[in-house]
């Protein structure tokens, strides 16, 4: 009888233990899952904060609010911290506090970035209203950079990674805008950047754009000139 006793309660604890093994690994599974969401969603947000940085990029060189460019900064700075601790939760096992710790970071970049790329956009509009009004800055032609002209320049649409900007064009890159539809825009070489024009403090287009394929000129301000094309929405 005892004998009998003892073996029901052996079958017992080991209907139990594989009741036990098997709770633990549901719960694993289960853990492995919600891990896998979670890396997904922090993966997806910082994609969507590299997307929207790469498009701000190219705006910066049209914004005249320094407050707006450090921020650009700070959140590129922020970005690098989140690729650097991605790489590091890209393993599974890693514990769930730091994880989610990625999370809320990543999170927060993405918020930012966001408002950051709202307030550009905004920025950028307001900035073409003073110009229509003729109250914006004008150095030159945004294209060729040739000096401004009064009452022969014109406020043209260019779209830069996918935002309408208006800037103010010669009369010659404005008729080639409305024949051809593209015109070239000058940049210089800076190291692997390439800067537009308007953004290098050592060329005056009122004094250098007579000179600007005068290689003395280009060797004593060891500038390279680099053209790109720009894309015309049309006249505003």
């Amino acid at each position: 009888m005892v004998f009998w006793v003892v073996l029901g309660a052996l079958w017992l604890l080991f209907l139990g233990f594989l009741g036990y093994d098997y709770y633990q690994q549901i719960r694993k599974k289960d853990r492995a899952g919600n891990y896998r969401r979670l890396f997904i969603q922090i993966v997806t947000k910082t994609q969507n904060s590299v997307t929207l940085l790469n498009r701000m990029k190219d705006l910066m060189e049209h914004l005249e609010e320094p407050k707006l460019l450090k921020n650009y900064e700070e959140c590129l700075e922020i970005q690098k911290v989140m690729l650097e601790a991605l790489v590091k939760t890209h393993h599974y096992g890693i514990e769930q506090k730091h994880l989610r710790h990625s999370y809320q970071m990543a999170d927060i970049l993405e918020q930012r970035v966001r408002t950051c790329f709202a307030r550009v956009k905004d920025t950028l509009q307001q900035q073409g209203k003073a110009l229509e009004l003729g109250q914006g800055k004008v150095r030159g032609c945004y294209f060729c950079s040739r000096p401004y002209l009064i009452g022969r320049f014109k406020v043209v649409a260019t779209r830069v990674s996918g935002v309408v900007v208006k800037v103010s064009s010669c009369p010659w890159c404005h008729a080639e805008l409305m024949s051809v539809g593209k015109v070239r825009v000058l940049y210089f070489k800076r190291g692997e950047e390439r800067v537009h024009w308007s953004k290098i403090n050592e060329y005056d287009p009122e004094q250098d754009f007579w000179q600007l394929h005068d290689r003395h000129f280009l060797k004593n301000q060891k500038l390279k000139i680099v053209y790109d094309r720009g894309e015309s929405v049309g006249h505003p």
